[in-house]
């Protein structure tokens, strides 16, 4: 049953006294919100969609490759050598050396979640 067609199909002709006059406006008013909620939904929806969208492509045009994520080369200290193989001098400000996840103690990793909270 639309605003149209069904119950209301001809409502203009139909006087005061039957009340369905007053049901075909009622039902009217109602499928146009309806319709008009659910075109805004949409609307939105779609912008939404543009946005994500669009948000995407402009941050990962400056994101690095995943090759260059998985091959990170940590800036170590150059060391100079003497012939026989002992370090003679060391050059540089960081010192970083990889570690894996077993080798870090448990309350280091506690410490770095209670900072984060």
């Amino acid at each position: 049953m639309g605003a149209g067609g069904g119950v209301c199909r001809g409502a203009r002709r139909v006087r005061h006294r039957s009340g369905r006059r007053a049901f075909c406006i009622i039902a009217r008013v109602f499928f146009r919100t309806l319709f008009g909620f659910a075109g805004l939904l949409l609307s939105l929806l779609v912008l939404l969609t543009v946005a994500v969208i669009g948000a995407y492509v402009w941050v990962a045009s400056d994101l690095p490759s995943v090759e260059a994520v998985r091959n990170v080369q940590l800036q170590t200290p150059l060391r100079v050598h003497a012939r026989g193989g002992e370090v003679i001098a060391v050059f540089g400000d960081k010192r970083r050396r990889p570690v894996a996840y077993e080798q870090v103690p448990q309350r280091m990793i506690e410490a770095f979640l209670a900072a984060e909270d």
